[in-house]
C-alpha cells in the first residue's frame, strides 16, 4: 500500500541517529555476524551513510509457517525509521 501519511509512532532524529551511528560503529568493530563488518571503516564512520537517510528495501522475515520461499518486500522512504522486525537489504559491495 502507498504511504498514507498515517504513522503509528515517531522518533526524534536528534536522539535516534547518534544512537544508530554508535550501534553501527560497535557492529563494525566487533560483531562477527553483522553486515556492518562488510563495509569499509570510512563508510561506517560517515553519519551521512546511515540507512534512514535513503530509501531502503525491507522484507518480512516469515510470511507464513508453511511457505519458506515467499518474500514480502516493501520500499521504505528516506528519513523513515523502522523497527528491528523489518530487516532491510544492504549492499556492502
Amino acid at each position: 500500500n502507498p504511504d498514507t501519511e498515517e504513522y503509528n509512532a515517531w522518533a526524534n532524529p536528534d536522539v535516534v541517529m547518534p544512537w544508530l551511528q554508535e550501534k553501527r560503529l560497535r557492529a563494525n568493530r566487533g560483531a562477527r555476524d553483522s553486515v556492518h563488518r562488510e563495509f569499509s571503516r570510512e563508510y561506517v564512520e560517515d553519519v551521512g551513510t546511515l540507512a534512514p537517510w535513503r530509501p531502503r528495501i525491507a522484507f518480512r522475515d516469515i510470511t507464513n509457517r508453511t511457505n519458506r520461499r515467499t518474500v514480502i518486500a516493501s520500499l521504505i522512504p528516506p528519513k523513515t525509521f523502522i523497527t528491528n522486525k523489518g530487516p532491510v537489504i544492504m549492499f556492502p559491495r
